[in-house]
């Protein structure tokens, strides 16, 4: 009798441990309109975060549990990477994160960073030399012990397939942070990667308002293009690398930006998201006649500052495009710029830089990345 007793009260405890686990995961889900990569749900103790592995998305890359750190850690919490938030400490990876989190004056919540020469940050970099943030050296060959050194609640980093870093890091034992937005196509969707990172540092309510701006001002711009009766016009971007074209493919970012710009992109068919190699024969032929071209460099790195002259000089093929004619040329310097640092979050800015390059008629002032060659 005892033992019936005994399997009795234990199968009992088992289906309460079970339905407090499924109380624990009914929640409400966070309304993510455009990403494709995360998704969120508000549960009475915790935020579920969950990211799509990029590479199969059939699978899950990881699951996150953000628990307030107030308080006490709730109980039967469902499986994940447990981070307590927010974070009061915290090492950054990308300097696209480092620019939003300076937006919502978060650097304080850094301790460390990757890559410092490269980032376009005159805050950070001014952080780094005070000492408030550690210089963790190259991010391709991470400076493990000085990382722990800074004492992180997690670790904020871009995943890439096959990264071998990361069994290095996983082993400290410190939450990393899977920042999978760059893998977005739709601007307004890594865009709203905002609102995952505004739980993480503790401004919820100013990522969410930022992004209703943001999403209210991309499409207002989008939407206005379509009343415009003028003919679209042509465009192809960038110039050769050493002896190869790489054209953006026809499903990535700045195609879909070219698009929603009002202008028609020439590579807009290539079915890639990520960048083409085509031969001289492909552009020459397809790009010709072009409207307009657009090219993005870097005067520090290539050591000269873009001009006319300057362009035809780099190659003889390049007097047969018709934009070097027309004088329809517009470079963007992202050594002067923050193009990297804060389109990603403000696709609105690059836009509306677009709108105006390709609809005069807009009067738009702000040029703030591609401005017209002289």
């Amino acid at each position: 009798m005892k033992t019936r007793t005994s399997i009795l009260f234990l199968l009992i405890c088992l289906v309460m441990a079970s339905c407090n686990k499924a109380v624990q995961e009914k929640g409400i889900d966070i309304e993510c309109s455009y990403t494709s990569l995360l998704k969120m749900q508000q549960n009475e103790d915790f935020v579920k975060a969950v990211i799509t592995n990029p590479w199969d998305t059939t699978k899950v890359l990881h699951q996150y549990i953000l628990v307030d750190r107030t308080k006490p850690e709730p109980e039967n919490l469902p499986e994940g990477t447990v981070v307590k938030v927010p974070l009061k400490k915290s090492v950054v990876c990308s300097s696209v994160h480092l620019a939003l989190l300076s937006e919502w004056n978060r650097l304080p919540s850094v301790t460390g960073t990757y890559d410092v020469p490269f980032i376009m940050i005159p805050e950070v970099q001014q952080l780094v030399k005070d000492g408030k943030i550690s210089d963790l050296g190259n991010s391709m060959q991470p400076e493990i012990e000085k990382l722990i050194e800074t004492m992180p609640d997690a670790i904020l980093m871009s995943p890439y397939e096959n990264n071998s870093s990361y069994a290095k890091l996983e082993k400290t034992g410190i939450p990393i942070i899977e920042c999978a937005d760059y893998m977005e196509v739709s601007p307004l969707a890594r865009a709203e990667w905002m609102k995952f990172y505004g739980i993480l540092y503790g401004c919820k309510d100013m990522a969410y308002d930022s992004f209703a701006e943001i999403e209210k001002e991309y499409n207002g711009l989008k939407d206005s293009i379509a009343d415009l009766k003028e003919k679209r016009p042509t465009v192809f971007t960038d110039i050769k690398l050493g002896s190869q074209w790489m054209v953006p493919g026809g499903r990535s970012t700045i195609s879909i930006f070219l698009k929603e710009a009002g202008a028609d992109y020439l590579f807009a068919d290539l079915p890639q998201s990520g960048s083409v190699t085509v031969s001289d024969e492909t552009v020459l032929d397809r790009c010709q006649n072009a409207d307009y071209w657009l090219i993005k460099y870097n005067s520090s790195f290539n050591g000269y500052k873009m001009g006319y002259e300057t362009l035809a000089g780099l190659d003889p093929d390049y007097k047969e495009f018709a934009p070097i004619r027309t004088k329809k040329i517009f470079c963007c310097d992202t050594s002067v710029t923050g193009f990297y640092e804060e389109t990603p979050f403000h696709p609105e800015r690059l836009l509306k830089n677009l709108v105006g390059i390709f609809h005069p008629a807009k009067d738009f002032n702000e040029m703030p990345y591609y401005k017209k060659l002289e």
